[in-house]
């Protein structure tokens, strides 16, 4: 039996926006906190980066089939910022109206550079592809 790898791709990418929003509404006394720094940056902002780094390489793979020209790929990877931008700016908007968190732009502007440093590797993967 094979297994399409779009649909797996497709999976683990609705097991990753599940893990966010676990990670982004959680209550803040279920998180641990360590209060430590990663090169001078608090851990939450780091955490913030990270859990957005993989949303450009995820949405990329799980659905665009063809990479097309270096031009659709490009507009598809804006299109793809362009979303995950508008899911970073919405959980920092449902955090204030649930009331046990807080709207933090330095979160969002946090998630928007793990997106951008995302986009950065989809491009990598994409041109080794094209290479291929």
């Amino acid at each position: 039996m094979k297994i399409n790898r779009q649909y797996l791709y497709r999976a683990l990418f609705g097991l990753y926006i599940l893990a966010v929003c676990i990670l982004c509404f959680i209550k803040p006394d279920s998180i641990p906190s360590k209060g430590f720094d990663w090169f001078g940056l608090p851990a939450d902002k780091v955490g913030h980066f990270l859990m957005f780094l993989p949303f450009p390489i995820l949405s990329f793979t799980a659905f665009v089939k063809d990479y097309g020209t270096g031009t659709d790929a490009f507009f598809r990877l804006m299109v793809i910022v362009l979303a995950g931008a508008a899911i970073a700016i919405g959980t920092e908007l449902i955090q204030k109206v649930l009331g046990y968190r807080s709207f933090d732009l330095h979160d969002f502007l946090c998630d928007i550079a793990g997106i951008l440093a995302g986009t950065v590797v989809a491009i990598l993967f994409i041109a080794i592809k094209k290479r291929k």
